[in-house]
Parts: C-alpha cells; sequence; structure tokens
C-alpha cells in the first residue's frame, strides 16, 4: 500500500522539523509502515531541496512530491513531467 504524508500543517507546523513534541512516535510509526513493505511519500507545496530537513529520517528512496504535484522525486531522480 502507498502512503502520502502532507508535510506542511500535518507532520510539521512549525515549517522546519516534524513535530518536535511527537517527533519519535511519528518517525517510528513511519518505519513500522515501511516494515510492513509499504510505500511511503512525503507531499509538500515547498520545493524538494526544502523538504528534506524537515524529514531527515526519510530522504533515501522514498517518494518526494513538492510543488502541490508538479514536481516527483524518486531515487534521487527528479522529473516534472506529467
Amino acid at each position: 500500500m502507498l502512503y502520502v504524508f502532507d508535510v506542511d500543517g500535518t507532520l510539521s507546523f512549525n515549517g522546519t522539523e516534524i513535530n518536535e513534541m511527537i517527533n519519535e512516535m511519528i518517525i517510528e510509526s513511519i518505519k513500522k509502515l515501511e516494515q510492513y513493505s509499504n510505500q511511503i511519500a512525503f507531499a509538500s507545496a515547498r520545493p524538494i531541496r526544502d523538504l528534506l530537513p524537515i524529514i531527515p529520517a526519510f530522504t533515501d528512496n522514498h517518494l518526494l512530491i513538492d510543488g502541490n504535484g508538479s514536481i516527483v522525486q524518486m531515487k534521487n531522480n527528479t522529473s516534472n513531467e506529467k
């Protein structure tokens, strides 16, 4: 199954990190989803370069969607083709 997490206003409320009060619990829960062969993606209106510092535990081999879907990065390959 594919789980897509919105970052801005859902995982991060300050725009710089996953909510610090529940950071560890969120990261552990997302990693547990991966252990059960689920695919994880992160979506944001911000550019991917600004998204990466917010999700440092999930920067490798994850689907990243920025610009409200205009650009997608998977395994460090970026595409804006529709």
